[in-house]
């Protein structure tokens, strides 16, 4: 793993490049005394910088995903029961329920179709 080490050096100096060279003797070992560290450390990735940033791409594929199956509205009709978008259902009950020999008078129907059919 790698970690980030910030290491900040305060003295006191009149203007800017004293300041350098205060510094510059105080890494070379020449000056123990007079001057301030702080010293912070710290994993050079962050993880909950990381884990948010997949959780962030992930909610955008989730979304993506389920913005094209909605979008195609065919797959999710035929999961639906009793939904038809081509015709409505046939009412044949009550046709049966005004005549009980139905099935004679659709075949003698079908038959003088057949015959005048055939007969031009």
């Amino acid at each position: 793993m790698r970690f980030k080490t910030v290491i900040k050096l305060v003295s006191d100096a009149k203007n800017k490049n004293e300041a350098l060279e205060v510094v510059e003797e105080y890494l070379a070992g020449n000056i123990v005394s007079g001057v301030d560290v702080k010293c912070v450390t710290r994993p050079l990735h962050n993880k909950t910088k990381i884990a948010g940033a997949s959780a962030l791409v992930f909610m955008i594929v989730i979304s993506a995903f389920l913005f094209c199956n909605i979008k195609h509205t065919h797959s999710i009709i035929p999961l639906i029961p009793g939904v038809n978008a081509v015709q409505p259902p046939l009412n044949t009950a009550s046709i049966t329920n005004k005549s009980e020999n139905f099935k004679k008078d659709w075949e003698d129907r079908r038959t003088k179709e057949s015959l005048a059919y055939i007969t031009k």
